[in-house]
Formats: structure tokens, sequence, C-alpha cells
């Protein structure tokens, strides 16, 4: 992407896959990235045992998105100058929970809601990694019933 002008914010699915999570149970949000010079955004799910709180999940995947677009001096298509991407993108999340990945047993469930953010679009975070994981039968990504 050095230098590269994007046809639009999707072409960051390129280097950052829509769906990151790990295996085990642990505590995953949505990240909404929006261009605030077009207004058109796009949907992330990233999950990680790693972190002890939500907002470390969408810190880290902030500083490595802008350490990318800052490093490659990535522009976004549009109408006049193009402008550098790094200037007009936005991270927010929308809310979270918790996903139980067993990759043995090819199950996921996601359930639960984040303290700081609420819970998540379940049903659009369980279509997400249905997309994302299509050697697991479908039936076996679910939403759970469980608090948190």
């Amino acid at each position: 992407m050095e230098g590269k002008q994007l046809a639009s914010l999707k072409d960051l699915y390129e280097k950052f896959p829509p769906v990151q999570i790990e295996k085990g149970i642990f505590k995953y949000i949505q990240i909404k990235v929006t261009d605030t010079a077009s207004g058109d955004s796009i949907l992330f799910v990233r999950g990680s045992a790693r972190h002890e709180y939500h907002k470390e999940i969408l810190q880290d995947f902030e500083i490595k998105v802008r350490q990318h677009l800052n490093v490659r001096g990535v522009t976004i298509a549009g109408e006049g100058e193009p402008q550098k991407l790094k200037e007009t993108i936005d991270f927010k999340c929308p809310g979270g929970g918790r996903i139980e990945h067993s990759e043995k047993d090819k199950t996921i469930c996601v359930y639960g809601y984040s303290m700081a953010y609420g819970p998540g679009d379940h049903p659009v975070t369980v279509q997400m990694i249905k997309e994302a994981y299509p050697s697991y039968p479908a039936e076996n990504i679910t939403i759970g019933d469980k608090e948190y």
C-alpha cells in the first residue's frame, strides 16, 4: 500500500482482515472505522485474551492501523484533492462482549456485553465470523445467553 490511493475504506481489509479472534474465552469488540471526510465506514471484529479491558483492544487496533497509514502515506479517493486517510480516519466501538471459541469442536459462541461500550450487535458479529470461518458449520457459530 506504499503511497497507495484507496478506492474505498474497504481496501483496508487487504491489510487488516474484518475478523480476528483467538481460541478460548476472551473479550471482543466491534470497531467502526469511519473516514470523516466522506462519511464512509466499515466494521471490524477483534477478540483477544491478552487484553484485560475492551478499551485496550480498541487502542491496540487503532495504533496498528494509524502506524500503517502513517508509514505508507495512504490516501483515499474522493472529490477534489485526495486526503491522507490518517488525518480523516476515526475509530469507535459500538459494543462488545465475549467469545468462546473451540477450534477442536469448530464452535464459536458470542455473548455478553462490554462494561465500557455496552453489548455488541451480536447478530452482525456472528455473520462476520461465519464469513471469516467458512470451514466451521454455520450452526456452530451462535449467540449465547450467558450474561458475562
